[in-house]
C-alpha cells in the first residue's frame, strides 16, 4: 500500500462495484462525476493496482477489485451502519421561485 485510504474512497468503490457505474454512483451520491472518477483513480493508486477496468460502456472488477470489494464490503457496512461518515450529506441549493407581477401590486402592499 503506498498511501491513506479514507472510508469515502471505500464507499466509492463500492457503489462504483455495486452499480457498474460511474455515473449512477455520482448520481446517486450527488457528486461530480469527475469526482468519483479522481477518487477512484486516487483509491488504486494508493493501493498500488488496478481495481476496475472501465470501457466507454461499462465498468468490471479485475480480479484484485473483486478481492478488495469481498474484503473492504463487510467493514465499510459496519462502519456507516455505526453512523460514521467520512463527509456530510450533499447539501442541496434552496431552489429559487420567480414571479412576475404588474407594478401596481406591489405598489398597493406598501400603503
Amino acid at each position: 500500500m503506498q498511501g491513506t485510504i479514507g472510508v469515502g474512497a471505500v464507499e466509492l468503490f463500492v457503489r462504483v462495484a455495486e452499480l457498474r457505474s460511474f455515473r449512477g454512483t455520482a448520481d446517486a451520491l450527488g457528486v461530480p462525476r469527475s469526482t468519483v472518477s479522481r477518487r477512484i483513480s486516487e483509491l488504486e493508486r494508493a493501493l498500488g493496482t488496478r481495481l476496475l477496468q472501465r470501457t466507454t460502456r461499462r465498468v468490471e472488477l479485475t480480479s484484485a477489485g473483486k478481492t478488495y470489494l469481498r474484503a473492504c464490503s463487510p467493514a465499510l457496512r459496519t462502519i456507516l451502519e455505526q453512523g460514521v461518515r467520512s463527509r456530510p450529506a450533499p447539501r442541496r441549493r434552496p431552489e429559487r421561485l420567480r414571479v412576475s407581477a404588474p407594478v401596481t401590486l406591489g405598489e398597493g402592499a406598501s400603503r
